[in-house]
């Protein structure tokens, strides 16, 4: 009697459900999308699409309604209508893809759903101030983001701490990682490991804090990691030319300074004040006679050793594509004249991103750029 009763309460729960199957596909390709959320309507029953798109779902019987949901798809609600079959074909949502971040090893993820604090700069915030490096336009951008540069040198070295120091004789700079590869972002004497980057390839640029945010890359990600995902190509779009061409001047502050009276001090000897011409001896005060009292002795105007500095950069890029093959290429000229002459800072930089896509499952994509930096500079120190 009891097993008979086990049978009957089973045979009842077998037939309040019924099992649901389908394929969900891509609007742009009919290819199959691996894990797509299907979730019964007003239930917590819900199962996800496998690598071919397929799925299989139990639904009970009074429910009438399937949602479907990926990130940077829209969300589609079909009606069962008592089909055993449902297929869906989904189409991508440029709105939900203004919230997604990129991620370590180029996982691109909703900034909602991340365990760990993040921040990301767009294109167009680091060109809007034209600056030899992408990493001086970052100032002000990012919370917890410490900024500084070695020297007013054109091309001069740039410094980044995230979050404060950690180290007193170690690095304290985070991890740089382009395009999935860690880039060496070091300072050295002559040179500017992050002026190797043109910041008009940089399609976005993300930072990632947190111990949870660098843990696939180690202890190199002790500091914070830094993002940086260059431009491609389009799919489905013909060749696109652009040429840009910015300009800027640089002028030095001058701080106002007393023109009446000359390098000096008081001699006891004398019982008065003297003037001391700066070759047979040495001051740095300004306690002498008045200039004009001095015959053969002018102003000197330390301010004309400065002029005025001027930045010319020119970026040519061609993009575009098709639905199997996307590419991106650019060719960067920057010319920076310091206010010191003669020193200054020319780059010249090139970047190229293909995309190839062979099957619905195999995509090879490639990312090469190289920069060459001629810089005229005093030696600077290459702390980090």
């Amino acid at each position: 009697m009891f097993f008979a009763v086990i049978l009957a309460t089973a045979s009842a729960a077998l037939a309040q459900t019924r099992p649901v199957q389908g394929t969900v596909t891509n609007a742009e390709d009919g290819s199959g999308v691996p894990g797509v959320m299907i979730q019964v309507k007003g239930t917590t029953l819900g199962v996800m699409t496998d690598s071919d798109g397929k799925y299989t779902l139990n639904v009970p019987a009074g429910s009438t309604t399937l949602i479907f949901s990926f990130v940077g798809m829209k969300r589609v609600e079909v009606d069962i209508a008592g089909r055993s079959t449902v297929d869906v074909v989904m189409e991508s949502d440029t709105q939900v893809m203004d919230e997604i971040v990129v991620t370590a090893l180029g996982i691109r993820t909703e900034k909602k759903a991340l365990g760990y604090s993040t921040s990301e700069v767009k294109s167009d915030e680091l060109t809007a101030t034209r600056t030899n490096s992408f990493a001086t336009a970052l100032s002000g951008k990012v919370a917890g983001l410490s900024i500084s540069t070695t020297s007013s040198q054109a091309g001069s070295g740039t410094r980044i701490v995230l979050r404060g120091g950690s180290s007193i004789t170690g690095s304290n700079q985070p991890l740089f990682v382009v395009n999935g590869v860690p880039f060496d972002a070091d300072n050295s004497g002559s040179s500017s490991g992050l002026a190797d980057i043109d910041p008009n390839a940089i399609e976005s640029l993300s930072v990632l804090k947190g111990a949870a945010a660098s843990a696939l890359y180690g202890s190199r990600a002790a500091n914070g990691v830094i993002l940086i995902t260059l431009k491609s190509g389009t799919a489905d779009q013909k060749p696109v030319v652009n040429f840009k061409h910015t300009s800027s001047f640089d002028k030095i502050y001058e701080i106002p300074l007393q023109k009446t009276w000359a390098q000096g001090n008081y001699s006891v000897a004398a019982q008065d004040w003297v003037y001391i011409d700066g070759d047979t001896q040495f001051t740095s005060t300004s306690w002498g006679p008045r200039i004009s009292e001095l015959p053969g002795v002018e102003y000197y105007d330390r301010w004309q050793v400065f002029r005025t500095g001027y930045t010319m950069d020119n970026t040519i890029s061609v993009t575009g594509g098709t639905d199997m093959a996307q590419y991106f290429v650019s060719y960067s000229n920057t010319n920076n004249d310091g206010v010191v002459g003669p020193l200054g800072f020319k780059r010249n930089s090139i970047n190229a991103n293909t995309t190839f896509k062979f099957t619905p499952r195999l995509t090879v994509s490639s990312n090469a750029m190289y920069s060459n930096q001629d810089i005229d500079r005093m030696e600077e120190g290459n702390a980090n």
